[in-house]
């Protein structure tokens, strides 16, 4: 008897449309999820760079007249009023060729002691001439929290840049400037 109902015309178009229907249900949900994930990321893209970058089209200009003549600015939240940080690894000791803290122009070296605690913001030029690898430059830099590269910073020669960033426990935020 289960078999004559299952080969009624009926029934067998009933069972389709369901199974249509069923399929159309599911696709709908799928892309709309999809959508739905696309546009988030869109805003999450629009909100990070305003709020990370914080560019208006005034502060785009003052920001890149600003660091424009320089390589990375980096910000360091030191801990105690005189610590020494190692701004980048010491093996990279005559790789930096400009080197601003806090307003200040410094000699430029590798490591600083802050006289006070608290946010600092360090710019830096480096002098890439023959340098091919950035391997370790930061490393164990438990004070570095952010990393901004100048649209002028090249680093076409670099071929290794393995363990860059390793151990640097309150890095967070690698941003690299592009003139729109």
């Amino acid at each position: 008897m289960k078999e004559g109902i299952l080969y009624k015309p009926d029934n067998i178009h009933s069972l389709n449309n369901k199974k249509f229907s069923k399929k159309i249900k599911i696709h709908t949900i799928i892309v709309s999820l999809m959508l739905i994930g696309l546009l988030a990321t869109i805003a999450l893209l629009i909100f990070n760079r305003k709020n990370i970058m914080n560019f208006s089209s005034n502060s785009r200009k003052r920001l890149l007249k600003e660091e424009n003549d320089y390589s990375f600015v980096t910000e360091y939240i030191t801990e105690l009023e005189d610590q020494t940080i190692e701004i980048i690894n010491s093996k990279f000791k005559n790789i930096i060729s400009k080197l601003i803290i806090d307003g200040e122009q410094k000699e430029p070296c590798t490591s600083y002691n802050f006289k006070s605690k608290g946010i600092h913001r360090i710019y830096f030029t480096l002098n890439l001439e023959g340098a091919t690898s950035f391997k370790e430059m930061f490393f164990k830099n438990n004070n570095l929290t952010t990393i901004k590269f100048s649209p002028s910073f090249n680093a076409e020669n670099i071929t290794d840049f393995s363990d860059t960033f390793r151990e640097c426990d309150k890095f967070n935020q690698l941003i690299y400037l592009i003139l729109i």
